[in-house]
């Protein structure tokens, strides 16, 4: 998805990062299913499409799928209850995408994955996040485990309410969404189908319908 996005030199369409944050909201459902909290949400862990090898390859680049799941974690114990709330001593995951509470050292649990969600949709469809500077997604490797960063971007993440976060047109958009996914507590259980049908009603009141066209693959036959 880096790759798409870059070229494009410009943020998503909104139905786009609709139909992104429906596939990836429905990808965290499985994940969470299976007991587990992906915990890495970003750009370069999204692939789009099939091996382009593949005979049908150019007909599959509506699929979303995340990898990498090095981090991901349990947080169902064998008994079948939730991991309890703690403090963690090493901040694991994405700068930019990683939720205020992971942020805060605290264990994650479903509602970061969608917490992060939320990150990554504004970012996409705004091509910015109003704790970022600019230089941010350039310099993450070189800058982004600098401790006056991460402070700054934790301060800012604690202070921003959704509504904050959800300045722009789109955005607003997506408040209801937003609003009920930060509303979550630690060991709440997400109410998938009320979310996905959050995304769905934005794209009808846009005039668009869920399909498997995106700003990548429109056009293509």
């Amino acid at each position: 998805m880096e790759n798409y996005l870059f070229e494009r030199n410009e943020p998503f369409t909104e139905k786009t990062v609709l139909q992104i944050g429906i596939q990836l909201l429905d990808s965290f459902r499985m994940i969470h299913e299976a007991g587990y909290t992906y915990n890495d949400l970003k750009l370069d862990n999204v692939l789009i499409g099939d091996d382009k090898d593949l005979p049908n390859a150019k007909h599959s680049l509506y699929k979303c799928r995340l990898i990498d799941f090095g981090l991901a974690k349990k947080y169902l114990q064998e008994d079948g209850s939730h991991i309890p709330l703690k403090k963690e001593k090493l901040f694991q995951g994405n700068l930019i995408f990683a939720s205020v509470n992971t942020f805060n050292m605290i264990t994650h649990s479903r509602r970061d994955d969608l917490i992060s969600l939320c990150y990554f949709m504004l970012y996409l469809v705004d091509g910015d996040l109003a704790f970022l500077k600019r230089d941010d997604e350039e310099n993450e490797e070189l800058q982004g485990w600098k401790q006056e960063e991460f402070s700054r971007i934790q301060h800012l993440k604690n202070t921003l309410t959704p509504e904050k976060i959800c300045d722009s047109e789109e955005g607003q958009r997506l408040l209801p969404f937003v609003k009920e996914v930060f509303s979550l507590q630690f060991e709440d259980k997400p109410d998938y189908d009320k979310l996905r049908f959050y995304l769905v009603k934005i794209l009808l009141d846009i005039n668009e319908a869920p399909s498997t066209e995106y700003d990548w693959n429109a056009g293509i036959p």
